[in-house]
């Protein structure tokens, strides 16, 4: 189950951790748990990763240059599948290059 608590204070450490801003440290969760409960951080950040999916189709649609694009030509069950297989896989190896 998804602790939107902890979720959005977990996001407001990695915004501290990423400005340097004293703190960070203390208020993140190294954990065993917490390194597992941040995986649902892949469903928060889905919708900002489907959002430019459809600008890129959208705009490849209405953009005369673009329109020959292979996002405007490919169907959009086609697109979108392989745009939700690549970002698991962006994300999987995200995950790989951390724990290595």
């Amino acid at each position: 189950m998804i602790d939107f608590d902890y979720a959005s204070r977990q996001m407001t450490c990695v915004w501290k951790m990423a400005w340097n801003a004293p703190g960070w440290e203390e208020c993140i969760d190294r954990s065993v748990e917490g390194v597992f409960r941040s995986f649902w951080a892949l469903f928060f950040t889905a919708p900002v990763v489907f959002a430019g999916f459809f600008s890129l189709r959208r705009a490849a649609h209405r953009i005369p240059e673009l329109s020959s694009v292979t996002p405007a030509e490919i169907s959009f069950a086609f697109s979108a599948a392989a745009e939700f297989v690549s970002y698991l896989a962006d994300w999987g190896a995200s995950l790989t290059a951390l724990v290595f």
